[in-house]
């Protein structure tokens, strides 16, 4: 199981990287997360709207409000391109931390 605190800080970045192949709704990117952590991993929708929310008014992403077929408003997410380089920035830096943990665990 992932800690909370871990949590906190890699869901913002699971969030992105769902963007990166294309725009999901909130629900559907939190499913995805679960499915492919083969729920080790949960998340509650209600957590994934704030930071949602968050990344958008930093502009990594951006919102279009849809109808769906039984007539209720929701939002699809987009990544723009500061999130995308955003994402590869961090993707860097996670990089660095686990190879030097590694580093310091294994030796």
């Amino acid at each position: 199981m992932v800690s909370d605190n871990l949590k906190r800080g890699t869901l913002e970045l699971l969030l992105l990287a769902q963007l990166k192949h294309r725009d999901m709704y909130a629900y559907e990117m939190a499913m995805e997360i679960v499915r492919r952590s083969e729920g080790k991993y949960p998340v509650i929708t209600v957590v994934v709207y704030p930071i949602l929310q968050r990344l958008e008014k930093k502009g990594l992403v951006t919102s279009r409000e849809l109808i769906t077929k039984e007539n209720r408003k929701t939002n699809i997410y987009h990544l723009e391109q500061a999130g995308s380089d955003y994402l590869e920035e961090q993707r860097k830096a996670l990089s660095f931390i686990n190879d030097l943990l590694i580093d310091f665990l294994v030796k």
